[in-house]
């Protein structure tokens, strides 16, 4: 299934009974339920598919592995999301449109 979010398409009744929060990325099962959010999605796929493992093997890997993760979400993820909120006002107050 491909989403237009320009368009709005994650946020029609259709697909907010898939995900009640509007978001994607989200993986509809074979039994007709969904998952969403992308480390809860590829979690799933490792537990399907273990090896080899996206999540590390050893205490170590694992660790590191989760580390990145939380970094990846917590720097660079908050700083698109305010851009992604944010970005269409700044525009249109650098254009001079803002209203």
């Amino acid at each position: 299934m491909v989403i237009d979010m320009q368009k709005g398409e994650h946020k029609t009744p259709a697909f907010i009974e898939k995900n009640l929060h509007g978001q994607i990325p989200i993986l509809e099962l074979d039994n007709g339920t969904y998952i969403s959010e992308s480390i809860a999605i590829c979690r799933y796929f490792d537990a399907l598919n273990p090896l080899p493992s996206m999540f590390g093997t050893t205490p170590e890997s694992i660790g590191r592995i989760d580390m990145h993760l939380r970094r990846i979400e917590l720097l660079l993820g908050r700083n698109v999301s305010v851009s992604w909120v944010n970005g269409p006002v700044v525009a249109k107050i650098a254009k001079g449109r803002f209203v």
